[in-house]
């Protein structure tokens, strides 16, 4: 991630979600990590922008045609979504479709994002 150029904020962040999801102990008090939310946010866009490529292989095994554009244009999902600030399946497919995803594809890949932050 350094190489990226993310700050050492964002690893730390990154770091302490990682750790709070290996160990089941501290979670088994329903208490969630300040920020846990945001975190899985950042991943999945960080996973969009840098790995496109892969993510689409993987959505391309559900739906050929969303995977494939999810392939081409990982970068541009990610900036549709980044700033999206309720992270629902309805406001990810319009915020796609405002940023030219065909609808169709929008509402596969909202679908796709939803399973993953759930």
């Amino acid at each position: 991630m350094r190489e990226d150029g993310a700050d050492a904020k964002q690893v730390r962040e990154f770091e302490q979600y990682a750790k709070w999801l290996e160990n089941p102990d501290a979670r088994k008090g329903s208490e969630r990590i300040l920020g846990s939310g945001t975190i899985v946010r950042k991943l999945i866009v960080a996973g969009l922008r840098h790995g496109g490529v892969w993510a689409g292989k993987i959505v391309g095994k559900l739906h050929k045609k969303s995977g494939a554009f999810l392939k081409r244009n990982g970068g541009k999902v990610a900036d549709a979504i980044e700033d999206v600030e309720s992270w629902s399946e309805t406001a990810l497919t319009i915020a796609l479709v405002k940023a030219g995803v065909p609808a169709d594809i929008a509402k596969d890949l909202a679908t796709a994002i939803m399973l993953v932050a759930a």
